[in-house]
């Protein structure tokens, strides 16, 4: 996922634009080296990503349409589960 896919975005509480970076973690599931920070809002607290990915980008890079043909025809997420 590349860097133009991510969105930054202001607290999804309290609507302040106040984020402190908590930490930054990498995500190798997608084969790619994307980093994420985690993020507090300096406002009310609230723990959330930012930036963070597109609705259109996570439905995409995580969910794509074999996940939930699996959903329907199971009844399960994941067939270890």
């Amino acid at each position: 996922m590349k860097s133009d896919v991510l969105e930054r975005v202001d607290c999804n509480l309290c609507g302040a634009d106040c984020p402190r970076t908590l930490f930054v973690k990498h995500d190798y599931l997608l084969g790619e080296d994307v980093s994420y920070a985690v993020v507090c809002c300096r406002n009310c607290g609230l723990v959330y990503t930012n930036p963070r990915p597109s609705a259109e980008a996570m439905l995409k890079a995580y969910y794509p349409t074999e996940y939930y043909q699996a959903i329907l025809r199971t009844g399960k997420m994941h067939e270890d589960y």
